[in-house]
């Protein structure tokens, strides 16, 4: 052994590592064979810094041990070592993530709570980090850097990995292995603002702790940005006989969708005219205007609006130039920009093509009016036009507005249709975004690719036309067709606000001709620097119908920028384009990320957070259970060995769906956990016994597990007063015609003058509901013998269950009770009470038996569909609802519990459900 004391620099064992200091202090390095220990003796905080790595075969093990002291790990190039590092207190700071050589790095081996690793820059953990005290952390250095961690394990008291720190935000990744160096944890415990993602597979061990994800530090649970599922998604490997919880303590983000802000749309009354103008009124200003104001004209007006249909309603309003039109009162619900929105084209055979607008906001409550002119229609033509105009900045009030088109001569006008007051960040429209000019106007086409078709076929085309005559646009008569290969390019728009922003259309393929291989590059460039950003949209989906399609966002700042749309070459295929607008994006969330996985035989309970949880969750293995939980467009599945649990208080919006495969179960429950241990009685290592065992009816230890029996008479039973009950198997020796129960192997046997029970402990006061199946045995039909099931608190207050005077002796009947309790302890007892002289043979056997806390009923607005061969697991008091509907193997089901059976759907337990409510469908499983 080798022990020394250098205040400044000191070389060891060949140059094996370098140590300088930033101050002068005292401190060992202490070398056992391949064992080096650094020990930090002075009490006062000191920084130093390791500049050379650790070799191996020199070294195989590292121990820091410094008395809360902080050393930074800055060797030129990386350490090699394998026996592992062992952070016994104090902060280990590290850069590169390679510091450390291949060995588990072992946090918080001393007991003074010091033990840390820092990351001092953004770096990768490969080594498996081992959280040996509750104490221990691990950590990034502040928001600027990110630790990224691979594996992790936890050993010791609550076996808690712990990341985070007390004051400052930090970011930690979980880019977690599937591999056996992931070991399993029992809670991810957070102290302080943690943001980063979790992904990967992380094993959860045995343990009673709830919530598993949890913050150690009060105060700190609003940041909605603390973690969030990454895009490969988290998978939960949850170990046996475990319960753990996600839960609100710690906050989820949501990844899987992103939200459009949709504007906060204005009507005016009678906006289209269909009611003929009701509200509005037009006033002459110009002298030198005609007299006569026309107002509302039919579409089909030759006079006014000769070849002008609009595509929305009958009727449009004519103002003639040099009048001002007024609109009805209308209420901007909001402080900030907004625009005016309308359709418009000149008078048949007098353009208003260079004849501005002027509109104006006359605010009623303050009298303040503001104006913005709006430039004359862009080119003489015979088709109306969406117009927008400039932003005007507006307070919450009401409002009326004015156009005023500015005197060209006495016979031109203007026709208009289909106003709307629209906030000025939320849609975006280029110039002619629908094509119903029937021209390019706006819009330029180019052939960006040589390997195109030389013809130029883009162009804008009527509904009807030979290359698609059966696929008209759902807006107007016309839509551009563009030719893979060719290149289709908008006026410039503006983006009034910094932000997200995605470009949304209508799109179909070209008859005969499907694009559904060919992505398409959209891009957005700024006008003013030529900087462009592409995203890429997949293949476009075979469709005889136009459908909706979207960009993914782009983060843009404000600005003035032109979009183009580019089919990447395959062939001739060519595709329909319509109704564009430029989307401003609430969040920039990746469509297809979010995804949690459960496996392993445990159960995973998700509970309620404070935003709707819009992630993917499976069900791959045990039971994957959702308590007070909402959920938003998500996707809930069951697969084939996997359990899904829809319990209290959970709600599915309409756009959620849930999916049962072949082999995997679903169960409604309106219930909380079950607060009887053992309520099916299926004890270890039973034997057959017969009737004279002395411990009961199977031997093999003669308990029921977590249940005691005993007499309540003595000598009542046998003659040695032995044989209270105990269980029996299904169709025993016994008692031959006492039927099968469903809920395993074993009933218990509870025999005249005996009782049997157990402690339960009720949480908090409120509804329970007690629920078990029951059975005489058969052929002692005495009279006089009685069934009593009772709840007993600790002052001895007996509350009666049940009293089972109703003999039934060929099949088990359902007994359930709902009984209004306080917290405490109370003892659960089923007894068979009958005359004193009464010996022999009367027995009531029971099985199932559960206590549970009776909650909110889950709202299932959303689609339930189920694949031959999976099961329904019903255990409701309350009617479900499904409003979306039920589906088996695609098709819409309606019938009862025998035709479901028939679809080969398997449904036990009871309850009911109503599906498409309030259509009055209703689907009963009883």
């Amino acid at each position: 052994m080798h022990k020394t004391s250098l205040p400044a620099t000191f070389v060891l064992a060949a140059s094996i590592f370098v140590w300088q200091s930033s101050a002068a202090y005292t401190f060992e390095v202490v070398t056992n064979d391949t064992v080096v220990s650094v020990n930090f003796v002075d009490a006062e905080t000191t920084q130093s810094i390791l500049e050379e790595p650790f070799f191996a075969p020199d070294v195989t093990r590292v121990e820091y041990s410094m008395n809360g002291n902080v050393i930074h790990l800055r060797p030129t190039e990386p350490s090699t070592y394998a026996g592992g590092t062992y952070v016994q207190s104090g902060q280990v700071r590290i850069s590169a993530g390679n510091e450390l050589g291949y060995g588990p790095i072992v946090l918080g081996s001393g007991t003074d709570g010091s033990a840390m690793l820092v990351a001092d820059a953004d770096c990768t953990v490969t080594n498996k980090i081992v959280f040996s005290n509750d104490v221990a952390w691990a950590m990034s250095a502040g928001p600027d850097y990110t630790l990224t961690v691979n594996r992790i394990a936890a050993r010791r008291g609550s076996g808690a990995a712990r990341f985070g720190r007390s004051n400052n935000p930090c970011s930690v990744n979980f880019d977690l292995a599937d591999d056996e160096g992931n070991e399993p944890v029992r809670a991810l415990a957070f102290r302080g603002a943690v943001h980063g993602e979790l992904g990967g597979t992380l094993k959860v061990a045995q343990s009673p702790l709830s919530p598993f994800l949890r913050n150690t530090q009060a105060g700190n649970v609003a940041n909605v940005d603390r973690l969030r599922i990454a895009d490969k998604g988290l998978v939960l490997d949850v170990a046996a006989l475990t319960e753990v919880r996600l839960t609100d303590d710690v906050e989820i983000a949501n990844p899987a969708r992103y939200s459009i802000h949709e504007p906060q749309v204005v009507v005016p009354p009678d906006a289209g005219f269909e009611e003929g103008g009701v509200g509005w009124s037009g006033k002459k200003i110009d002298s030198g205007a005609g007299d006569s104001v026309p107002g509302v004209m039919p579409n089909n007006d030759q006079t006014w609006i000769r070849g002008r249909t609009t595509p929305f309603g009958d009727k449009v309003m004519v103002l003639r130039t040099g009048h001002r039109l007024t609109s009805p009162e209308i209420e901007i619900p909001s402080n900030g920009v907004w625009h005016l929105s309308f359709w418009r084209a000149g008078r048949a055979q007098y353009s208003g093509y260079d004849m501005p607008t002027e509109i104006g906001f006359t605010n009623l409550e303050s009298g303040e009016t503001k104006t913005q002119t709006l430039a004359g229609m862009e080119a003489d033509n015979n088709r109306f036009e969406h117009a927008v105009s400039p932003g005007f900045e507006l307070t919450a009030g009401r409002y009326r507005f004015t156009l005023y088109p500015k005197l060209k001569n006495s016979t031109a006008a203007m026709t208009y249709d289909n106003f709307r007051v629209e906030p000025h960040d939320g849609f975006v429209y280029p110039q002619n975004p629908d094509f119903e000019q029937g021209t390019t106007q706006g819009w330029s086409i180019e052939n960006v690719d040589s390997a195109a078709s030389g013809d130029f076929l883009s162009g804008v085309y009527a509904n009807g036309n030979t290359y698609n005559p059966s696929r008209p646009t759902p807006s107007g008569r016309f839509a551009l067709l563009l030719r893979t290969g060719h290149q289709l390019t908008s006026s410039p728009v503006v983006l009034p606000v910094d932000g997200t922003w995605r470009l949304a259309f209508k799109c179909v393929g070209r008859e005969g001709h499907s694009g559904s291989a060919s992505p398409t590059d959209i891009v957005f460039t700024d006008v003013a620097t030529g900087v462009a950003v592409t995203n890429v949209l997949a293949g476009f989906i075979d469709s005889p119908q136009y459908v909706d399609a979207a960009s993914a966002p782009f983060n843009l700042k404000a600005g003035t920028y032109a979009f183009s749309i580019h089919p990447r070459v395959q062939s001739n295929f060519s595709m329909f384009y319509d109704s564009f607008v430029v989307q401003r994006v609430e969040s920039e969330r990746l469509p297809d990320a979010g995804r949690i996985t459960k496996r392993g035989d445990g159960v995973l309970v998700v509970t309620g957070q404070a935003n709707p949880f819009e992630n993917a969750f499976t069900a791959e293995a045990g039971v994957l259970r959702f308590l007070d939980a909402s959920f938003a467009d998500a996707i809930l599945e069951s697969r084939a060995g996997g359990s899904l649990v829809i319990g209290t208080g959970t709600r599915l919006d309409a756009q959620t769906t849930v999916t049962v495969d072949k082999g995997a179960r679903l169960g409604l429950d309106d219930l909380g956990a079950n607060l009887v241990k053992n309520g099916s009685f299926e004890g270890n290592n039973l034997s057959a016994g017969t009737q004279s065992s002395p411990n009961g009816f199977l031997s093999g230890g003669g308990h029921i597990a977590d249940w005691s029996l005993g007499a309540v008479v003595k000598n009542k039973q046998n003659s040695d007063g032995s044989n209270p009950g105990g269980v029996l198997y299904n169709s025993n020796t016994i008692s031959p015609k006492a039927p099968s129960t469903s809920a395993g192997e074993y009933a218990a046997c509870v025999r005249q003058h005996c009782r049997l029970y157990q402690t339960v402990e009720i949480p908090e006061a409120g509804d329970y509901r007690v629920s078990f199946l029951y059975v005489w045995r058969n052929g002692y039909a005495d009279s006089t013998t009685a069934g009593r099931v009772e709840l007993v608190d600790a002052n001895h207050v007996t509350n009666t269950v049940a009293v089972l005077a109703e003999r039934v002796d060929d099949y088990y009947a359902r007994c359930t009770k709902t009984l209004s309790l306080q917290a405490g302890t109370y003892t659960l007892v089923f007894r068979v009470d009958v005359g004193e002289d009464t010996t022999g043979g009367p027995w009531i056997q029971f099985d199932d038996v559960s206590l549970r806390q009776v909650g909110l009923l889950p709202e299932l607005d959303g689609t339930l569909s189920l694949k031959s061969g999976s099961f329904l697991d019903l255990n409701n008091t309350i009617p479900f609802n499904l409003a979306g509907g039920v589906f088996v193997d695609g098709e819409p089901f309606k019938g009862g519990r025998a035709r479901l059976a028939q679809k080969g759907v398997v449904v036990t337990g009871e309850g009911q459900i109503q599906v498409g409510q309030p259509d009055g469908s209703v689907l009963i499983f009883r």
